[in-house]
């Protein structure tokens, strides 16, 4: 399940107020508008549709229109939130060389979480000497690395701000940008476990197991077990492609304690086309469905030569 094939081509973002929607299909799915400013847009809204006089981050990219001229056309549109003041301290230390804990949230201390980023990129000589430890090279350096990294700046840190520390590189947070756009943020926040399934780099089972426990997620919820036991046949080392099926059980059990239901979470897995389940010698076994194939294809490629 490799996701270079998965990731569409590179996105922009921009933050609008939604003035009004002049077209919207039946469905839903897909509408044409104008913002305060003007500019015109048109793509997928998000299920709660578009609401005139809210300000929204748009992920897509800019056309021109014979007819209409200007326009973003996006894939994924969310309301903007303001940055909180976690996500801002994380991404001034993580794209602003120089810039520490402590520089960081003094930036937020004079200027606000909402501006912080703003000001430096603004003004880094203003910035230098409102902030203690940040001399103006240093101040003129960081708004340089800030003003060349401000593509989806904000999803970023709004990424940051739940998986920052987490065990997540830059690597995996332009992976969720390019796969969810401004969406990314919302995706992770509802499930963790899909960065596992889109096997974004570092997206293991305990890592985003800990990310749902933090985020409050039911623990019993099936979701999570199913996730239990594909892991532990996805991460297997042992060469072996078929385990004993009482093995992946007991694997759920031990990971998921309390109202666990190991062997419903299996047949949901094998349902799904996940796991894939056969007999042999009065035993029942599991293999993940990409393995379980490329043994298959293997098999038949040796029986072909013979």
């Amino acid at each position: 399940m490799a996701v270079a094939s998965k990731i569409p081509p590179k996105l922009e973002e921009m933050i609008g107020e939604v003035e009004r929607i002049t077209w919207q299909s039946e469905d839903g799915t897909y509408c044409i508008g104008k913002l305060t400013n003007k500019l015109g847009i048109k793509g997928n809204p998000p299920s709660s549709g578009l609401t005139p006089g809210l300000a929204y981050r748009f992920s897509g990219k800019w056309i021109e229109d014979e007819r209409w001229g200007r326009q973003f056309d996006f894939k994924f549109a969310v309301e903007h939130v303001p940055a909180n003041r976690t996500g801002v301290v994380e991404y001034l230390k993580r794209y602003a060389p120089g810039v520490g804990q402590s520089v960081a949230n003094q930036l937020c201390d004079e200027y606000g979480a909402a501006d912080a980023i703003a000001a430096l990129k603004r003004d880094p000589i203003a910035a230098s000497r409102a902030v203690r430890g940040l001399s103006v090279e240093k101040a003129r350096a960081a708004a340089e690395s800030l003003i060349a990294a401000e593509k989806f700046q904000e999803t970023r840190i709004r990424l940051l701000a739940l998986i920052a520390n987490k065990g997540f590189g830059e690597k995996a947070i332009d992976t969720c940008i390019s796969l969810w756009g401004v969406s990314a943020p919302d995706v992770v926040a509802r499930d963790p476990f899909k960065m596992m399934v889109a096997e974004v780099f570092g997206a293991g089972f305990m890592r985003c197991d800990r990310l749902w426990h933090e985020f409050g997620l039911p623990l019993d919820r099936m979701r999570r077990q199913v996730m239990a036991a594909w892991d532990y046949l996805r991460t297997d080392m042992s060469g072996s492609t078929w385990h004993e099926k009482t093995a992946v059980i007991d694997n759920v059990k031990k990971l998921i304690t309390g109202n666990s239901r190991p062997e419903r979470s299996v047949a949901i897995a094998i349902r799904a086309g996940v796991l894939m389940q056969c007999e042999r010698e009065g035993k029942l076994w599991l293999a993940e469905r990409e393995k379980a194939d490329d043994e298959a294809m293997v098999l038949r490629k040796i029986g072909e030569l013979l």
